[in-house]
């Protein structure tokens, strides 16, 4: 589940091995730019952790956090389905 925290989402997933969590990551961020966003990506071996701060600091977190959240979470259960 994301949490929200100072106006950001913020989730981290988990992963077996290094490749599967550095490709993850690698496709998590190709998808900000997409949609005009900034995100930050944080891994290690086997965990990536991922925040996406609201475009809208005054509104705090809008339509596009939450899209871009939703296409991860989706992602994510793509590769876990391959396994």
């Amino acid at each position: 589940m994301w949490k929200e925290e100072l106006k950001q989402l913020k989730k981290s997933f988990e992963f077996s091995a290094f490749v599967d969590a550095f490709t993850f990551m690698t496709k998590a961020a190709m998808l900000a730019p997409q949609m005009k966003h900034k995100s930050f990506y944080y891994g290690n071996v086997h965990l990536v952790t991922i925040i996406l701060p609201s475009l809208n600091e005054d509104e705090g977190i809008g339509q596009t956090e939450i899209e871009i959240a939703s296409e991860i979470d989706s992602m994510y259960s793509r590769m876990n389905k391959l396994r």
